[in-house]
């Protein structure tokens, strides 16, 4: 048991049932891990080298990211009060476990701006130095405000830690807790506090920091393409092209997965949503949060024709190999069969 007693989420719907698909899907997700970091690994063409190693490290973060909310934290977001609550093995510091995500979340996003400014750089051409000067200084300023979110959280996390009062506040304002939030494992977003809210502003300036510079990385790609000013072979030209709409594909999947269920936890707290009426749906987006990244990487071996190649490659191979050792065994039974046929005297002896 990872809760204290059966209040801590007594009132939820489909709590055990929620649990177990957490347990099994990430049993899922981790197998997709394995099978993209493989593609990455066999048979990998020179040209490939250095965006194999990007991609390989943003899978792991990925692959760290979902076993993290997953399996450690196990989250469960209630509308309308945007309480987090912890079920996993460290239910009993959710203030330090949402500190650690922040960490991950933050890395997450610097793999992402690292895959697109390779991507950019290949095809960088003349005219676009400038512009990709401003989307390095966006990614430097990215930093500085992550490193700010980590600062003002810790400056907030008494609002985080000692919470018996704004929950009493709250249940007086927003009607009726259910009991489980006013266990240690739930914690809220404490907007009577400043620092709380400073916390809150810069993590959303992070965030927009972050999506903007990705997009202005990715607006360079696609423009260095079309450029006329950029000179490629017609293969190099493929080529790129390939590879960078995969990223796209990739990357949208990621952030999509990512982003809706973020807006809507906000948009349930804004609106005052009823938690009896979206407690399932918002079980299926925790889910979809959590293992956002399992699709991207799905999505990565579908798009990416070097890796799909890489695994339907070994595949065959490893096929084959199942198939020429069952026909030699075959082989050999029947070899036997016959030597005892014709040798029935020796083989007695024997």
């Amino acid at each position: 048991m990872y809760w204290p007693n059966e209040t801590c989420h007594e009132g939820l719907i489909a709590f055990d049932v929620f649990l177990t698909v957490y347990d099994v899907s990430s049993i899922y997700s981790n197998l997709i891990y394995l099978a993209g970091l493989f593609a990455l690994i066999y048979r990998c063409p020179d040209y490939f080298r250095r965006y194999q190693m990007l991609l390989g490290f943003h899978t792991l973060v990925n692959m760290l990211f979902e076993n993290y909310v997953t399996n450690i934290w196990k989250i469960l977001v209630t509308p309308p009060w945007l309480s987090i609550c912890s079920y996993g093995p460290i239910y009993q510091y959710p203030e330090y476990a949402l500190g650690i995500f922040l960490t991950i979340i933050g890395t997450t996003a610097f793999s992402i701006m690292l895959l697109f400014e390779y991507r950019m750089r290949a095809v960088l051409s003349s005219e676009q130095k400038q512009i990709s000067q401003v989307a390095r200084c966006f990614r430097y300023l990215f930093y500085a405000f992550q490193l700010c979110v980590v600062g003002t959280y810790m400056n907030a996390y008494d609002s985080f830690k000692y919470q018996n009062d704004y929950k009493n506040e709250m249940n007086m304002i927003s009607g009726p807790f259910p009991m489980f939030i006013y266990c240690d494992n739930c914690i809220l977003f404490n907007f009577d506090s400043k620092k709380c809210i400073i916390f809150v502003v810069t993590a959303i300036l992070s965030t927009s920091i972050a999506v903007n510079t990705i997009l202005l990385m990715a607006w360079i790609s696609y423009s260095g393409l079309t450029s006329h000013h950029t000179v490629f072979s017609k293969r190099t030209m493929l080529l790129q092209r390939s590879f960078l709409s995969s990223l796209f594909i990739q990357i949208t999947v990621h952030l999509g997965l990512l982003a809706f269920p973020i807006l809507f936890f906000f948009a349930a707290f804004l609106m005052k949503l009823t938690m009896e009426k979206w407690q399932v749906f918002t079980h299926i987006l925790a889910l979809l949060f959590a293992q956002h990244g399992s699709f991207s990487t799905l999505a990565m071996l579908i798009s990416n024709k070097q890796l799909r190649r890489n695994l339907f490659s070994f595949v065959l191979r490893l096929r084959r190999k199942f198939s020429k050792h069952a026909g030699n065994s075959e082989m050999e039974k029947n070899t036997s069969s016959l030597a005892l046929q014709h040798y029935p005297t020796i083989t007695r002896v024997i």
